[in-house]
């Protein structure tokens, strides 16, 4: 072990008592740093190791820091499997859309990325500059989970909004999802039913309500979905989704819901998804807002 593994080990934490894990996490900074694990400045990296709450079980975090900095160089996460854990995490990390996971032991017990909570998109704030390429990333994070050649559709089943984590600023932006424990899979021929799913929960919890946001997702869609399923399938479904959304309209006690959910759509104008309908409304009514839009999407529907 070099200097910064045995500081952790020496700490005789839980998380610490395995040297195959600090000698991981030594590695990982070498790599960050383009240092050796023999070099002098490991000796001089603070190290803290503390546990929080996690939903079904504790989960130790061991935070590096430079002398003096405010933020740690790097931070890591040490818990015991749940659920399809570690095997879905392992997934959702080689596809990029999940924490990086480091090692995973005979045991279960995975060492992945840890974000710390000021990233989620509960606190994480967007600069208006940012919303085309946070918007741009939910569509490759949406395809991502696409799995043609498997034959698969990835489910999180659990996508609430401490769960999504917004990485980077500006062009460099990224978003992961944590917390797979629950992840199952779909066949490809749910695509209509899975991507009501997804585009229900990143309207909800990851778009902010912003249309900048919803459009450039939406229209990177076209750009990255593959062949299998397909544009058609693609604009079916979304078709499906603003259907189903604004149906709320007709029912009195959350027709102020469904309504807002038009004007949103209206805001963000006509998309590249193939469904010359949906834009034809969206062009014409774009002046209308609440009851009045609401009917006449109604009619839409009832034509």
């Amino acid at each position: 072990m070099g200097l910064l593994a045995q500081a952790i080990y020496g700490s005789r934490r839980a998380v610490s008592a395995d040297e195959r894990r600090a000698s991981i996490i030594e590695r990982n900074v070498c790599r960050r740093l383009g240092t050796s694990e023999d070099s002098e400045r490991l000796g001089q990296l603070e190290v803290s190791i503390s546990t929080i709450a996690g939903g079904r079980r504790s989960i130790e975090v061991v935070a590096v820091r430079e002398p003096g900095a405010e933020r740690p160089l790097a931070m890591y996460g040490v818990k015991a499997p749940h659920g399809s854990e570690p095997s879905s995490a392992e997934k959702a990390a080689a596809l990029g859309i999940g924490p990086a996971v480091f090692d995973v032991s005979e045991d279960g017990v995975v060492l992945e990325e840890f974000f710390p909570e000021r990233l989620n998109v509960r606190h994480r704030e967007l600069r208006p500059d940012e919303h085309g390429h946070y918007g741009r990333q939910l569509s490759r994070f949406f395809v991502a989970f696409i799995r043609v050649a498997e034959g698969e559709l990835l489910c999180h089943k659990d996508p609430r909004p401490e769960h999504i984590f917004i990485v980077g600023q500006g062009e460099e932006i990224q978003v992961r999802l944590i917390d797979w424990g629950r992840a199952t899979t779909w066949p490809l021929e749910r695509f209509h039913e899975w991507a009501a799913r997804q585009f229900s929960w990143l309207y909800e919890y990851a778009s902010f309500y912003e249309p900048a946001i919803w459009k450039a997702f939406a229209d990177g869609l076209v750009e990255d979905i593959p062949e299998t399923p397909g544009h058609q399938a693609l604009s079916e479904a979304y078709a499906e989704f603003v259907r189903a959304q604004a149906a709320r309209s007709d029912r009195s006690l959350r027709r102020s819901l469904g309504a807002r959910f038009l004007e949103f759509i209206v805001a963000c104008g006509k998309l590249d998804l193939n469904g010359a309908r949906l834009n034809e409304f969206v062009e014409k009514h774009k002046s209308r807002s609440g009851e009045e839009l609401a009917r006449a999407y109604s009619r839409l529907e009832n034509s």
